[in-house]
Formats: C-alpha cells, structure tokens, sequence
C-alpha cells in the first residue's frame, strides 16, 4: 500500500457521496487517503439526480417524486453540515440547508367511497424546524433518539388517553369497564377499570414489562383496548370511520410487535410476512388493512412485484418500522420538499464541497466488472470504460438563476468529439474505450456503491466466490419506475380543489401520488409575463416487460400514452376544473409552442426509469435477511455502500442510504459514530 491509502469509490449516488463525506469531515483525512470517485455519465446522484433543461426555460426535470421525511435526521444533519461548510454567502440564491427545503404538514388520502372520491384530510403538528443537528453542535447529543417500540407504545398511549377524555364517541369508556377482559386488569380491584385507568396501567406497566421481557399482560390490555374503541366508532360516518381506522391500526401494530416479541428479536423476526397479511394476523379489520394510510405505505415503497400492482408486497417489520417512524418519529414537520430539483439542492451542493476539500471526480467512467486476486479474498481489477475524454478538466455545473446546477445533458462542449456524442446514452453502460485499475497502483481499496439492479453482471466473480453474495444477487429484487411533471396555466387555487395543499396519495394507479412542487418554478427561467403558475410531480412503478417495453425510448412513449390515458380518465378527482363538458381540458397545460390538445402533453416531462442502475430496490418479505451489511462484503478490500445494503432500515429511501454511507466510512477509518436510529431493534 501508498502511504495514503487509495479508495476507488464505485458511483456516485447518495450512498457514495454520505460515505465519502463523513471520511472527509475528518480533519486528517487528507494526510491517511486518496478518495477518487467514478461515475457513469456527466451527474452524481443515482436516483437522486435531476438534470435543468437550458433550452425548455430551465425547467428542472427529476427521476421521479422526491421528498424527505421529518424522521430523517442522519440525512438532514449531512445537508445542514454541507451548506455550513460551503459557507455561502447570504445572497445566494440557496444559502443554507434551510433555505433548501419547505415543510409540508397537510396531507391527503383520496378514498374510494360510495358516492365517488373523497379527500381524507390530516395536519400534522410541527413548528417548522429542520431536523437534524446543527454542524456546530453535532450528532452525538444534540439529536433526540427515534421513539423504539416502548417510546411508541407510549405515544399511542398518550393518544389515546387524550381521545378518551374529548371525544364524544368515546368518554363512556373512561370510567366504564365492562369490556374489559376478567385477568389480569380487574384482578383486586373492587370496582370496573374504566379506560383511562387501564391506560395509565398499561403505561406503567412498560417499563417492567421492557426489563423482564414478558409482554403477555400489556397484548391482553392493548387487545382489549382495541376491540372497546373499534366497537365503539363503528357506523358509516366518515370521520368517525377514519379515526377508527387509525386506532385499529396503531393498536394492532403494537399488540403484534408485543405479541411476536419484536422488542427482543427485532423488526426484521416478522419480515418473512407481509405487511397486510400481518396486520390480519393480529385481528386487524378488513377495511383498516386496506385503508388509504396503509395503500400509501406500498406507493412510497414501490411495493408491487414486477411493477403490477395488483401484486401488492412488502416485509413486515420493516414497513411497521418505517410507519412507526413516520408518524411518531419526525421533528419539525412530517415531510420536507426540497426547493429546487433534488440534484440542485442536495447533489451540488455535496459535490462542490467534496471537490473542494480534494476528492477527484472522474466522470464518464461505466464500471463493468470487478475481479477478485488469485486467492479470492480480495478485489484486484476494476474494469471500466471511458465513455468519453473531456478537452481538459470537466467542470459539471451551470448556474440557472444563479445556482449551480446539473445539466439534463451533458456539457459537449468540453469533451472531445462532443457533437459525436450527442446520439450517445451515456448513463447506460457499453459505449467507450476499456480502462482497467489495479490493486496497488490504481487503488487499495474499493467501496462499491452502484445500485444493485446493477450489480449482476459487475459482480460475478464475487458471486461465483461468496454464497452469500449469490443469494443476495438472487433474492434482492428490484422494480422499475415511471415519472410525469405537469406544469400549469393556473395556480392550484382555481384547480377546483377541495383538498389542502401538499402531499396526495392512494389514488389511482400507476400516477396514485401527487405533490404539488410550485415552490421548484422559482427556479427556473420561464417568461416574466407568460410563466406556468402551478407544477405538479407524480411517479409510480412502470410494469416488466413485455407489459411495458424494455427500450428507454420505447418506454418513455409507453409512460406518455399511460398518462394521456390517465389524465383523461382519473383528473377529475385531484383537479375538478381540469375536466370540462368535453373531457381532460389540455388547453390549461402550460406548453411554450401552444399545441392543441393531448399534443401539449409533449411540453410536459415523463420518464421511463428502465436502466438497471435507475430500478428501485424491493424489500419483499423474505429477502431483508440476505441484505449485506456495508462493512460485511466478505472480502478483504470491499466495502459497500447503498439503498440495497443491510443498513438497520432496509427500506430503499435517502435516510437509509445516508445511514449506509455512514456504516461504509466506519467500516473504513474504524471511527466511532453515531447513527440515529441504528440501536433500535
């Protein structure tokens, strides 16, 4: 080895860029490595990237709908650390990690009732702040721990006790305890224990229940808790129906983390099941299981097998994990929206300070295979190809508005041949000239952070070494995703629309998720006096072949006629002056050229996400299990990095990403570092 030890980094998505990030926030990283990352094509990001249109008014076009959510303090502490370290000045159009993102707290479930669609309306509480330390401050006592089993077990608890005292439906219950189970909760009691009584029982009763890890009472208690409050709220009222939704739901999911003893054995004991047929299990109703809340947890995790939806499927204790910190874990609001395309608000800004602080960049570089040495301990060859030669350095950005941004195309006019390579996908693998490194002189170590609907054909050699890499080439499935962006001649207020502003889900599919990312017009360059007022983002999975076509052209052609389809058929609901006596009203489509009916979908953005390193991993039940762990690759000089990886969250999103690249670095430098969220079970 140098005497500085050379990192190959392998892609350059999220995962990547976390790890590389916390290597460099070291002081002395300089002085111990040499970090040199390769990348497909002209843009960091992965999943993550997003591309501004020049030539289209600088309209920014993404991979699919991204946001953040509240609990996602490992990833929100990375950002505020990054824009702390650019240090940009406070007139720049994007000066700190605030001034990156907007809270959301209202949100919508469009449900399918008797008499046609209906909105199912929340507000989350929160005060606007963004999650995740401060860089001053740091992770490892500034940021408050994620709730757990007990600490949500609580939550609901308080909940319910607050429900008990204030709704009308429900106060009998307090004092009245005829419902209640004979053992263990009457025993001594002279008279019936009400259900505030029970609650605080059950409250007190967590604690010793945790330290001698019997759960038996508390799984009677909550049972029959659930069974008073469901009986209770029964009837066709809608709001009434919801709210018992919501508590089936949250009661079933701690009766069944208790009952299968989740707190000792973990989340990841009840991912060989699926979520629903879980929640069946232990005595959930129907209708809660089919709720609109619960259909919203599969859109946002792409769970359907092959893209069809009607094959709905996701491990267990991982969604239950995921739900759980949703709604009880998040800080500030439940869900962020970045104000700028995701690659502009978080991948420039990631890049510009890893740059800065030394990290190469080689962009243009497709990894096709990664060999192992004689003894198959470690990786000695890297096979890449050269997909082009830039005339001298390659400088990615371009400021749109002022901001640095990526491109949608590459910057041809620093490469060589560049108008050749006009007629050339470069973010897919094949095209260029062979480059091979080499242990030792090229590099010491790798950290390989390519997607892993990639990883079949570059991996090989490992799998032909490692069962545990074949099985988990085998078992990890992954699915394919489709993407479509509207923008507006009106502002959603004169939409028609009777739901509140932010996000909406569970509709129909593939496009069941709407947000509306007006806030993202601000940054891009349209007309003054003739600028589209309201911009909308949906995505969804995209069906296998030969449902859907293979090729990437073929296959945006295919999204396009699904989404004339679509809006033709299913707008009314979401935008009700979008439809008029005549159908879809394609005139109020913002389209620069005025084209005239469905042809002013071709000023809109779609997009087929059919690459291999494009697909979004799976976390079907079953599978979790054969997930590796960044600094478990089984050889020597091999770390890895990714959504796809054992990362405690096993749920493909940026906080679990970020928490992989973490891991990676540990696994690297052998520094302690807190993960929030990593000593949950």
């Amino acid at each position: 080895m140098s005497e500085r030890e050379r990192i190959a980094v392998l892609g350059g998505g999220i995962g990547a860029l976390s790890a590389v990030f916390a290597l460099t926030q070291q002081p002395d990283w300089a002085d111990r490595y040499e970090i040199t990352v390769y990348q497909m094509g002209w843009r960091l990001g992965g999943k993550a990237a997003s591309g501004v249109v020049s030539a289209a008014h600088g309209r920014v076009e993404e991979h699919g709908l991204h946001v953040w959510f509240g609990f996602y303090q490992n990833a929100f502490h990375m950002m505020r650390a990054c824009y702390d370290a650019l240090g940009r000045p406070p007139d720049h159009p994007m000066p700190t990690a605030e001034s990156a993102f907007t809270a959301v707290h209202d949100h919508t479930f469009l449900e399918d009732g008797p008499d046609g669609w209906m909105p199912w309306s929340y507000r989350f509480t929160g005060d606007g702040t963004l999650p995740g330390a401060p860089a001053a401050t740091g992770l490892p006592d500034s940021v408050p721990k994620l709730p757990g089993v007990w600490g949500t077990t609580h939550r609901v608890l308080s909940w319910v006790r607050i429900l008990l005292q204030e709704h009308p439906r429900l106060t009998w219950l307090q004092r009245d305890g005829s419902w209640l189970p004979e053992r263990p909760w009457k025993r001594g009691s002279a008279t019936p224990l009400g259900g505030l009584a029970l609650v605080d029982r059950l409250s007190d009763t967590l604690a010793s229940a945790a330290s001698r890890g019997s759960h038996r009472a508390l799984v009677t208690g909550l049972s029959a808790l659930r069974g008073a409050l469901v009986r209770a709220l029964e009837g066709p009222d809608p709001g009434v129906r919801r709210l018992r939704v919501m508590l089936d739901l949250s009661l079933t999911g701690l009766v069944g983390m208790l009952a299968d003893r989740v707190p000792e054995r973990g989340f990841r004991s009840i991912d060989d099941l699926d979520f629903r047929a879980w929640l069946l299990r232990h005595g959930a109703a129907p209708d809660a299981v089919d709720a609109p809340i619960v259909r919203t947890l599969y859109d946002i995790f792409f769970a359907y097998e092959d893209g069809d939806v009607d094959r709905p499927s996701v491990a267990a204790g991982a969604t239950l994990r995921g739900m759980f910190r949703l709604l009880f874990g998040y800080h500030g609001a439940v869900l962020w929206k970045m104000n700028a395309g995701m690659g502009d608000a978080i991948i420039a800004p990631l890049y510009q300070l890893l740059e800065r602080r030394g990290v190469r960049f080689r962009f243009f570089h497709a990894v096709e295979a990664l060999h192992l040495d004689p003894t198959r301990r470690g990786v000695d060859a890297v096979d890449l190809r050269i997909q082009a030669v830039p005339v001298g350095s390659y400088d990615p950005l371009v400021l749109q508005r002022g901001l640095p941004c990526w491109p949608s195309t590459p910057r041809y006019e620093q490469l060589v041949d560049g108008d050749r390579l006009r007629d050339v996908e470069l973010e897919r693998p094949g095209h260029g000239s062979p480059l091979t490194l080499r242990r030792g002189t090229d590099f010491d170590r790798v950290l390989l952070a390519i997607p892993v609907g990639a990883l079949g054909p570059i991996c090989g050699e490992l799998a032909d070494a490692s069962p545990r890499w074949r099985d988990m080439l085998a078992h990890l499935k992954t699915v394919r995703t489709q993407a479509l962006q509207l923008w507006f001649t009106a502002p959603l207020e004169e939409q028609g629309v009777s739901w509140r502003s932010g996000m909406l889900a569970s509709y129909v599919q593939p496009f069941s998720s709407w947000s509306d990312f007006s806030q993202v017009l601000d940054r891009e360059d349209w007309p003054a006096d003739r600028a589209p007022a309201y911009l909308a983002y949906s995505c969804g999975v995209l069906p296998e072949a030969p449902v859907g076509p293979e090729d990437s052209a073929e296959a945006a052609e295919w999204v396009h006629d699904t989404a004339v389809r679509w809006l033709e058929d299913h707008a009314g609901p979401v935008w009700p002056a979008m439809v008029g006596p005549d159908g879809f009203r394609w005139d109020r489509l913002y389209d620069p050229e005025d084209r005239v009916g469905r042809e002013r979908l071709r000023a809109q953005y779609v997009r087929a996400n059919t690459a291999p390193a494009e697909r979004y991993t799976l976390s079907l039940p079953g599978t979790t299990r054969f997930r590796l762990a960044p600094g478990g690759s089984g050889f020597e000089n091999l770390v890895l990095a990714g959504a796809w990886t054992d990362n405690h969250y096993t749920l493909s999103c940026i906080e679990g990403t970020v928490m992989s690249g973490l891991m990676a670095a540990r696994a690297i430098d052998g520094r302690a570092r807190r993960i929030v969220g990593e000593g949950d079970v």
